[in-house]
């Protein structure tokens, strides 16, 4: 696999944590692990990165769909959601912002190591 520089934005540390531990193992670098948009969004301008994987739902006033629009106003990246929410409208939002996958929750890791690859 390829060495690629990712940032996971996830609301729930645990499967966030284990996200990370999975994407490493495989090879690729994560730059850092974030439950609030505005968190991610700071670390992103500093130090842009290839892909982020994003869930919609995140704690503060932003969420997943929106962080991927400002993300990519500043530098391109694959932007990868992971989400439990594949509702009609919440797929007509992400439509609103350039992205490389949809995943749904609970997901399979062999779909994202594919993607990193």
């Amino acid at each position: 696999m390829a060495e690629k520089r990712v940032m996971i934005v996830e609301d729930e540390l645990i499967p966030a944590l284990d996200l990370r531990r999975r994407i490493e193992r495989a090879g690729a670098v994560c730059t850092g692990t974030y439950i609030k948009a505005e968190q991610a969004l700071e670390a992103f301008k500093k130090d842009p990165v290839d892909m982020v994987f994003l869930d919609i739902y995140l704690a503060g006033d932003m969420d997943g769909i929106e962080l991927a629009g400002l993300l990519l106003s500043h530098a391109p990246a694959d932007i990868v959601f992971i989400s439990a929410s594949d509702d009609s409208y919440t797929m007509k939002r992400i439509e609103s912002v350039e992205y490389r996958a949809f995943i749904s929750k609970p997901y399979n890791i062999s779909e994202i190591l594919a993607l990193i690859d």
